[in-house]
């Protein structure tokens, strides 16, 4: 994931060591970043590529993972607000579902989509 100018990967102990520079530089200007780690930064990229639309396929694969599902359970991170961008897309979903019924939905799912857009007893 992290590569020089030059297109060659960062050695683990050269990143390890700039990684340990850049926080003390940091303690020395009063900001804290102890909990500033690889891994972290891992976490942050691999969530924020899956956020901005990338494939968990192709991100696993940066990340040099031998199976999406791996980052998927180690990696992605979630958070109150995605959550609830998720749970308002529902309605507008559903009512996209309602307006236009498809051939491969069955007639029972249907009508629970239009109840639950309609509300109970529409």
């Amino acid at each position: 994931m992290f590569t020089r100018a030059n297109g060659m990967p960062v050695a683990m102990y050269n990143f390890k060591r700039d990684l340990a520079r850049l926080k003390a530089r940091a303690k020395k200007k009063g900001l804290d970043l102890e909990g500033f780690t690889l891994h972290g930064i891992r976490a942050s990229y691999a969530t924020n590529q899956i956020r901005q639309g990338s494939d968990v396929k192709t991100v696993s694969e940066i990340l040099g993972h031998h199976k999406a599902s791996y980052t998927l359970d180690k990696y992605l991170k979630t958070d109150e607000a995605t959550n609830r961008v998720a749970q308002d897309r529902l309605p507008d979903k559903l009512m996209e579902a309602k307006r236009q019924p498809s051939l491969l939905v069955p007639k029972e799912l249907r009508q629970i989509q239009s109840k639950m857009v309609g509300g109970i007893g529409s």
